[in-house]
């Protein structure tokens, strides 16, 4: 079945031959492999690296579909082309300019994620089923994690069997955008301002059948690798 059959929310799971496919909540309870959804703005694979789990990171992904050399670049360049022409400098997407447009036009950002949200999704897709899961102990979950700041935003929630939310204050939230993009100050503003709350991605969450399990963390990433081993010890033990 095609992932485009579902919607945001619907429960899926990769299965031992490959295939993706759509599952209650209290199935997946039972079934080896566990997608753990990750919303953060800190790139999960440098916390979960020495664990040797797979980590798919949206964020990354995107970066990478709009680079010249990526296999999907001439479908995206092609229709940003048209849809944001005053993007395009010396015939390349400018990401600076296409970052200033969306950021001061909501319909123009809800737009772009129609352009790029379903080429992230098939990515995201075809990595879950190319993985072999790496497998934590004796009858235990296989585990791989799906990460990205806006996670139960764009829908991509919808690969997942559980949800982790990074919670952290207002104004580190923004240092760790500027870190991550390498942007100024201001348009690190800009992005944290289109992110939901932590109340309302609970609830959004909750909606969708998740129980979230909420990690808050100001701190480094050693204190943040110390809280995710609590939460994997209890995922596993679900």
């Amino acid at each position: 079945e095609e992932i485009e059959a579902y919607k945001a929310g619907d429960a899926v799971c990769a299965g031992p031959n490959g295939t993706v496919s759509k599952m209650t909540r209290e199935e997946i309870r039972e079934y080896p492999e566990r997608i753990i959804g990750i919303v953060s703005e800190i790139p999960v694979y440098d916390t979960w690296g020495e664990q040797n789990i797979k980590v798919i990171d949206a964020d990354e992904i995107n970066r990478d579909i709009l680079n010249p050399n990526n296999q999907y670049y001439i479908e995206l360049f092609t229709k940003i082309k048209k849809s944001f022409p005053t993007s395009i400098s010396d015939g390349l997407v400018d990401k600076r300019k296409l970052r200033d447009i969306i950021f001061n036009n909501l319909d123009k950002r809800k737009e772009l994620e129609n352009i790029v949200y379903p080429i992230i999704k098939k990515i995201i897709i075809n990595e879950i089923k190319n993985e072999k899961f790496d497998i934590i102990g004796n009858n235990k979950p296989k585990l791989m994690f799906v990460s990205a700041p806006l996670l139960l935003e764009s829908g991509f929630d919808a690969l997942c069997t559980d949800l982790v939310i990074i919670d952290v204050d207002k104004d580190i939230q923004i240092k760790r955008i500027m870190t991550r993009d390498n942007v100024s100050e201001c348009d690190a503003i800009k992005a944290s301002s289109i992110r939901m709350s932590i109340n309302e991605l609970i609830e959004l969450a909750k909606d969708r059948i998740f129980e979230p399990i909420v990690v808050k963390n100001n701190q480094e990433l050693v204190d943040l690798q110390e809280q995710i081993n609590k939460v994997l010890k209890n995922i596993m033990e679900a």
